[in-house]
């Protein structure tokens, strides 16, 4: 069983001292360079999503804030005045942005009075 053993591992039991600690330098420069790309690869990976949820919250044209960041900033600010930790700038918040239930109606019921 041990010779099966040297075999996998790479070098015999009566190889020098030097081939085998040349062997376990390799060895051990592999692992390093393995953890580098892979935290590489990581780190380009969490650049890229961020990126990508950069892009679903932004208008391409403007580049102002889209519908999907206003309710995920009001699911937040929500969550947070449920929670107790909301400041007097969530119901504020809440309470300007209640009146657009109102004001579309409004909006296109004049709003096609001058098409027709």
């Amino acid at each position: 069983m041990g010779k099966r053993l040297y075999r996998h591992i790479g070098f015999r039991p009566d190889s020098s001292l030097l081939v085998q600690s040349a062997f376990m330098l390799l060895v051990v420069i592999y692992l390093i360079a393995f953890a580098w790309t892979m935290w590489r690869m990581a780190n380009d990976l969490q650049k890229s999503q961020d990126a990508l949820h950069m892009l679903s919250q932004t208008d391409a044209l403007s580049g102002l804030k889209n519908r999907s960041a206003f309710e995920s900033a009001l699911g937040e600010k929500f969550s947070a005045l449920q929670a107790g930790h909301g400041k007097p700038q969530t119901a504020l918040l809440l309470a300007t942005s209640l009146p657009c239930c109102w004001i579309r109606p409004t909006n296109q019921e004049h709003s096609r009075s001058w098409i027709a």
